[in-house]
């Protein structure tokens, strides 16, 4: 705001009237000043969601192939039966021979919520080991989990409140609560934007199993634009990742990441591209301790894909390959 100061207005000597000072500091009208606030309100206002703290590097490894490598063959068919509930077989043969079979529900949506709830989702393969989780959405902005699985004799409880807000995510979770003996694990984290494009979070860790306490605290910061993602964590006991994505075009994108321990020293760097075509597409990664791995995904019908993945570690020779068949709406 400019500040504009007049000298007093003198006449000759023989004047009887002057005109009076003008103000020292000058007030826009609120006409002037409304546009001002409205634009830092709005501002304010449009940051972006975040999503939530644990998909922090999720971006950049949907990039790398080695999340979608078969050992040996596989087959997976998902139906649905009505327009709430769809059933899945998933066949595996070769290097783990399995079968899984899943049952999904899809809640109606109420009234101002987007997503369906309750969400019920039931997994279980030919060893018995069972999987089976529950979401619901207690209001637009508040979401609750519950999941229990089995792996053998030993079995595992979660339980997670989400809470979206316009511009931050914040969560808490419990793994295998037992209030009575005092042991499980709790999980908090909080996630903000703080820009339009940078987000900072953190995630608080307890622990307490026979006697025993451990805790911890994990910090993460993404930068994030229309064509490039970076994001950097640091975990207790000084392990930590960082991850770089960049849309080059609509059919390509890279990504390279790097995971390593302070405390241990280890650390591995990977990198890898996706490249999109009309009907396919075709990953590949190379990793600093010489592991290769390729997959090509296509799309042979509207709901039928097949996909060709293999890998080869330069270093001990060994290789894996495989090949899969997806079939479902």
């Amino acid at each position: 705001m400019s500040s504009i100061s007049n000298p007093l207005v003198g006449g000759s000597t023989g004047a009887t009237l002057e005109a009076p000072p003008a103000p020292m500091h000058q007030t826009p009208p609120p006409e002037a000043v409304a546009p001002v606030v409205a634009a830092a309100v709005k501002a304010k206002g449009d940051l972006p969601y975040p999503g939530p703290f644990e998909i922090l590097h999720q971006e950049v490894k949907g990039i790398m192939a080695q999340n979608y490598l078969i050992d040996g063959a596989k087959v997976s068919v998902s139906k649905p039966i009505s327009e709430n509930f769809q059933v899945s077989h998933s066949l595996n043969m070769g290097g783990q021979n399995n079968y899984h079979f899943g049952v999904n529900y899809f809640g109606t949506p109420a009234p101002g919520i987007d997503s369906p709830s309750p969400v019920l989702i039931g997994d279980i393969d030919g060893q018995g080991n069972l999987m089976a989780q529950i979401q619901y959405m207690f209001s637009e902005r508040i979401k609750g989990k519950a999941v229990y699985q089995t792996q053998g004799a030993n079995d595992m409880t979660s339980l997670e409140l989400e809470y979206r807000g316009n511009d931050f995510s914040a969560a808490v979770k419990a793994i295998n609560p037992d209030v009575v003996s005092e042991n499980g694990t709790w999980i908090a984290n909080y996630w903000q934007s703080v820009t339009q494009r940078i987000a900072v979070g953190a995630e608080a860790l307890y622990q307490y199993h026979e006697g025993m306490e451990d805790g911890g605290m994990s910090l993460g910061i993404r930068w994030k634009d229309d064509k490039c993602t970076s994001c950097v964590s640091l975990a207790p006991q000084g392990t930590f990742a960082v991850s770089y994505g960049h849309r080059v075009s609509d059919k390509v994108t890279l990504g390279v990441e790097l995971e390593g321990s302070m405390a241990s020293k280890d650390s591995v760097v990977n990198v890898g591209y996706e490249y999109n075509l009309r009907q396919s597409a075709v990953r590949g990664q190379i990793d600093s301790h010489g592991v290769v791995s390729g997959v090509l995904e296509n799309k042979l019908a509207p709901a039928l894909s097949f996909l060709l993945t293999g890998q080869l570690d330069h270093a001990s020779g060994k290789s894996m390959f495989g090949l899969g068949f997806v079939l479902g709406a």
